[in-house]
C-alpha cells in the first residue's frame, strides 16, 4: 500500500515499531496530513535531511518544512544510500549542528 514496493517495505521493516506504527497508522487510516500551516510555530533548532528519490518524503516536502520553520536547515544528498556510505560525515554534520545550536543558546542566556 505504500509507495516504493518491496524495497520500501524492507526499509520500513528495519525501523523501530513503537516509533513507526503510529505514523503509518496515521497515514493509512486517519489520513491526517501534517498541518503545514502550523510549522512556523516550531521554534526549536531543526535539521532536515532529504534526497530526490524518497517516495514517502519527497524532496519538495523537505523544502516546504525548511521554508516554513524559522531557521531550519536542509541537508540535501543525491541518494538514500549516501549517509550509509558516509557515516562519519553524517555524524560530524549532526554534531556540528548540535554544537552550533548549543553555543547559540548559551549566548542568548
Amino acid at each position: 500500500m505504500l509507495p516504493g514496493g518491496a524495497e520500501q517495505a524492507r526499509m520500513i521493516s528495519t525501523q523501530r515499531r513503537d516509533a513507526l506504527l503510529p505514523a503509518v497508522r496515521g497515514l493509512l487510516f486517519d489520513g491526517a496530513p501534517i498541518p503545514t500551516e502550523r510549522l512556523g510555530e516550531i521554534h526549536a533548532p531543526t535539521l532536515i535531511f532529504g534526497h530526490p528519490d524518497d517516495a514517502m518524503h519527497p524532496l519538495r516536502s523537505a523544502e516546504l518544512i525548511r521554508d516554513s520553520i524559522p531557521g531550519a536547515s536542509l541537508q540535501f544528498v543525491d541518494s538514500a544510500e549516501y549517509w550509509q556510505q558516509h557515516p562519519d560525515e553524517f555524524c560530524q554534520l549532526v554534531a556540528s549542528f548540535i554544537k552550533a545550536e548549543s553555543t547559540g543558546a548559551q549566548q542568548q542566556i
